[in-house]
């Protein structure tokens, strides 16, 4: 349910296919390692983040969510925010992996004709 709404989020983003996958890759893995909630607090999560993807109404949404997170004790608090802090850690660190390997491509695929795009050997060649 939430990976399918993730993915189709990141497509709709307009991020490459390699990053699409890796971010629903890691969703996959931090629920398995998360899985600490009970599972009604679990499956509510999954319900928070299932409709912050899809609704158009976010103020509806963001106070619906808090209204529900005040009732929850610090551990499960806490761990819902170890989940998210770490999604987006490591969804930035693939995003910092895929610069690197699209940059050594081009670096691979750049002449001296043909320099990679911005580098020193473009702009001498542009002037």
């Amino acid at each position: 349910m939430v990976k399918d709404k993730l993915h189709t989020f990141a497509k709709q983003c307009g991020i490459s296919a390699q990053m699409q996958s890796r971010s629903v890759l890691i969703f996959e893995l931090l629920e398995t390692v998360f899985s600490s909630l009970d599972n009604s607090k679990e499956l509510q999560f999954k319900k928070f983040l299932h409709s912050l993807l899809c609704s158009g109404n976010q103020n509806l949404i963001n106070s619906s969510i808090l209204s529900k997170l005040e009732t929850w004790s610090n551990g499960d608090l806490y761990q819902v925010l170890k989940f998210i802090g770490t999604y987006f850690h490591l969804l930035n660190q693939a995003e910092l992996s895929e610069i690197t390997s699209i940059n050594r491509n081009r670096s691979n695929t750049a002449t001296f004709s043909i320099p990679k795009a911005d580098s020193i050997f473009a702009g001498i060649k542009q002037l």
